[in-house]
């Protein structure tokens, strides 16, 4: 089942969405929605098809639920598929944790729960269908103030791609409480994730549990904040005035 739009603005449908064919498209959204497998439902002429689309079983897709703007109407629900072999997989094996996904750009990002992160990647590496062997960065966003945010204040960025499999690269995201900013270190499975880790300790506070050396990597030891927090000031703490100024000729 294959829906089609269109006006996309903004990340968010502008248009009314009909029933066209048997295929999965993937449509611009930049909302987190629950991945889950899906049945169809009549959509209603000239409007909208609530629930989801494809059983995966029947078409290897699979969709996040979302809600869009549709002739300004917003309590109208749409639908997204999302055909990536991640998101099969995943749901296959972890069908009841809570999996978040969205699509943005063609970027696919799948939201674990901190509780299940560390055996979630785990079964991305190791996977035969998936082999996501290469963990290419960790970072991390602050969303402090961020407009209409409904997660947690501080959103890890992990992206993983395969050298042994043609699978799409894939981003995972874990989403973090101020009050609770400790993940699994990812070291023991990914040995590059060392220093990647380290800057965002450094950068942000995140605690990585389990990382054999996780000390600040860009500031000094003695430096008590976290420099790419939102509520950082951009001119700093008073961190460079407590330091000599030394001119070209003295140096």
């Amino acid at each position: 089942m294959e829906y089609s739009t269109t006006g996309i603005a903004g990340g968010y449908l502008t248009n009314s969405i009909s029933e066209s064919t048997h295929q999965p498209v993937q449509l611009l959204c930049r909302s987190y929605c629950d991945l889950v497998p899906y049945s169809m439902e009549q959509g209603k002429s000239g409007g909208f098809v609530s629930s989801v689309l494809l059983d995966y079983k029947n078409h290897s897709g699979y969709t996040p639920c979302v809600n869009v703007l549709v002739n300004g109407n917003s309590t109208e629900h749409k639908v997204m598929a999302m055909n990536h072999p991640a998101a099969i997989r995943l749901k296959e094996n972890f069908p009841n944790i809570g999996l978040q996904a969205a699509n943005f750009r063609g970027q696919i990002q799948i939201s674990v729960p901190p509780a299940h992160f560390l055996p979630v990647v785990t079964f991305l590496r190791d996977d035969p269908t998936l082999r996501y062997d290469l963990l290419v960065d960790v970072t991390c966003v602050d969303y402090l103030n961020f407009p209409s945010w409904n997660q947690p204040r501080f959103g890890l960025v992990y992206i993983f791609s395969s050298v042994k499999k043609d699978t799409p690269r894939l981003i995972v995201r874990v989403f973090l409480n101020e009050n609770a900013l400790e993940i699994p270190s990812l070291v023991p499975l990914f040995a590059g994730a060392e220093w990647l880790e380290r800057e965002a300790f450094d950068m942000f506070g995140i605690t990585f549990t389990g990382h054999p050396d996780l000390r600040r990597i860009l500031t000094w030891d003695s430096f008590k904040s976290y420099p790419l927090r939102k509520d950082y000031p951009v001119t700093g703490l008073g961190e460079r005035e407590n330091y000599p100024v030394i001119t070209r000729q003295d140096a």
